[in-house]
């Protein structure tokens, strides 16, 4: 799924290609299927819906990191 909006345009465009992100993000918006059109399906949503649901995705993003960190003593200066 992916969100384009113009800074002043209209309400932003979400796509995706296969069914189901749209809907699961944006329950309450009707859904366009084109099956011609290399995206298949599109809505357009209020802007403060889209920025709410990618804040969330923010949110929800976590990871751990494999790298450890090196000792004070062991990093240089480039001097």
């Amino acid at each position: 799924m992916a969100i384009k909006a113009e800074e002043s345009g209209p309400a932003p465009l979400v796509w995706a290609r296969v069914a189901g992100p749209i809907e699961a993000c944006f329950p309450t918006t009707g859904v366009i299927t084109t099956p011609s059109a290399d995206v298949y399906n599109r809505a357009c949503v209020p802007r403060e819906q889209a920025m709410a649901a990618e804040v969330a995705q923010v949110r929800r993003l976590s990871y751990m990191t494999f790298k450890q960190p090196f000792p004070p003593a062991t990093i240089q200066s480039p001097r």
